[in-house]
C-alpha cells in the first residue's frame, strides 16, 4: 500500500493541518512549563490549558510533547512526496507507529498515576 503522488488535494491539506496540529502540541509540551535550573516549577495561576499541562511530571510533558512531534512529522511526511521526507515509518506498517505511541503515552500517563497514588498515601500516614 503505497502512497503515490499526487495525494487528492483535501487528503493533504487534512495532513498537514493534522501534522501542524500535533507538532505545535508537542512543542507546547516540550517547551512549556520549564523551570530556571535550580528552581521548581510552580503550576500556572491562569488555569485553562497550561494548568492542565503543568499537572503533568516532567517526563510525561517529554513524552507527550515527543510523541505529538513524531506524529506530526510522519502525518506530514505521509502526504508529501517521498522524496521530500524519507525518514519514515512505511506506510504500510503505519500501526507499529501508533503501537509504539501509545505504549509510550500510557506508560509515561501510568506511571504518573501510580506514583501520584504511592505519594497520596506515604502524606496520609504522616
Amino acid at each position: 500500500m503505497n502512497v503515490l503522488w499526487p495525494v487528492p488535494g483535501f487528503v493533504v491539506v487534512l495532513g498537514y493541518s493534522a501534522a501542524l496540529c500535533f507538532v505545535v502540541f508537542g512543542l507546547w509540551m516540550v517547551w512549556g512549563g520549564r523551570a530556571e535550573p535550580g528552581q521548581t516549577r510552580k503550576p500556572s495561576p491562569m488555569g485553562g490549558p497550561n494548568a492542565w499541562r503543568d499537572r503533568f511530571t516532567e517526563a510525561s510533558r517529554l513524552t507527550l510533547g515527543l510523541c505529538g512531534l513524531f506524529v506530526g512529522y510522519h502525518l506530514a511526511s505521509y502526504v508529501s512526496p517521498s522524496h521530500w521526507l524519507g525518514l519514515r515509518v512505511p506506510p504500510e506498517r503505519w500501526w507499529v507507529l501508533v503501537a509504539g505511541v501509545a505504549i509510550a503515552v500510557l506508560g509515561t500517563l501510568g506511571t504518573d498515576r501510580l506514583v501520584e497514588k504511592v505519594h497520596g498515601q506515604d502524606d496520609q500516614g504522616r
